[in-house]
C-alpha cells in the first residue's frame, strides 16, 4: 500500500494493481477498480466536487453510494 498526496487535501492510496482510492479531506469519493472508475452519489461541497472531477477527467464513470467507498476504505484497514 502506498498514500501519495495529489493536492491539497487530495490522497490517493494505492493499495494494489487493481484498486486505488482517492480520498478529499479524508473522506473516500472515488476510486478505480479493476481499470474501471467510480464516485460516489454523494454531493459533497463545491471543493470536494471539484477535487473528484480533477481526478477521474472526463471519461465515463459508474456512480456508487459513500457507503460503497466507505467499506472499501474500512476494509483496507481492518
Amino acid at each position: 500500500m502506498k498514500v501519495i498526496p495529489v493536492g491539497s487535501n487530495q490522497v490517493e492510496v494505492f493499495i494494489n494493481k487493481d484498486l486505488t482510492i482517492f480520498t478529499s479531506y479524508g473522506v473516500p469519493v472515488a476510486a478505480e477498480i479493476e481499470n474501471r472508475l467510480y464516485r460516489t452519489h454523494k454531493i459533497w461541497s463545491k471543493t470536494t466536487s471539484r477535487h473528484i472531477n480533477t481526478w477521474l477527467g472526463s471519461v465515463p464513470v459508474e456512480y456508487k453510494p459513500q457507503e460503497f467507498f466507505d467499506n472499501l476504505l474500512r476494509g483496507v484497514f481492518r
